[in-house]
């Protein structure tokens, strides 16, 4: 083959043949992609009687009669929105936690519970709907991803923590006490550790199962 100028960089017209004499190759690469859609929160929050600013309204923030700012009325949580049903705890935050009841290390730098002798875990609703009835459940944890097993006893509330019912891992539970409303509860008679790092193809997440 024989070296030609065909075209200098400000002859793109004579550059247009420059590729006749390349033999053009291609790499394909698969690439696994571990993706995972997360539970929704509908949240409401209701104004009645709260006296912050509001542009416009007749009621709030009245020069005079009422003070300008305020702070909000706490959100209440309506529905909470599972893909396929099955609720996933990564531990990538603490969106699900029940600060007021859990004792136990909610470790969101190392994705992992850690319990001492009486400690807790216990999440807000991860299931909610006023027209679904819950009427069974399932918990789902690899076994390899837990520390002392035996030590730790798994509960579940199908009506917002009124009646707690101890389940087996791995087991469909039918509750006695049905609702609409489903909380897990985690409770350690001794040291006890569920690491939920899902950082690697062979570790997988907390999931709970809702009616299936």
């Amino acid at each position: 083959m024989t070296n030609t100028l065909i075209g200098t960089v400000g002859d793109t017209g004579g550059l247009k043949d420059v590729r006749s004499d390349v033999d053009q190759a291609f790499r394909f690469f698969d690439e696994t992609l571990k993706a995972k859609e997360h539970s929704t929160q509908i949240k409401t929050r209701d104004l009645t009687g709260f006296t912050g600013f509001i542009l416009g309204n007749t009621s709030f923030g009245i020069l005079g009669t009422s003070t300008l700012g305020g702070t909000l009325p706490a959100q209440t949580t309506q529905r909470v929105i599972n893909p396929n049903g099955i609720y996933y705890e990564a531990l990538r935050e603490t969106t699900f936690k029940d600060t007021s009841n859990t004792t136990a290390t909610w470790d969101t730098t190392n994705f992992r519970w850690t319990f001492t002798t009486g400690q807790i875990i216990q999440t807000l609703p991860i299931s909610k709907d006023p027209n679904i009835t819950i009427t069974n459940a399932t918990i789902v944890i690899s076994t390899s991803q837990i520390t002392n097993p035996s030590n730790l006893t798994y509960q579940l509330s199908a009506n917002g923590g009124t009646n707690f019912e101890t389940v087996t891992l791995g087991t469909q539970h039918v509750f006695t006490n049905t609702g609409t409303e489903l909380i897990l509860k985690i409770t350690a008679s001794g040291s006890a550790q569920i690491d939920i790092d899902d950082s690697d193809e062979n570790s997988f997440p907390v999931e709970v199962k809702v009616n299936q």
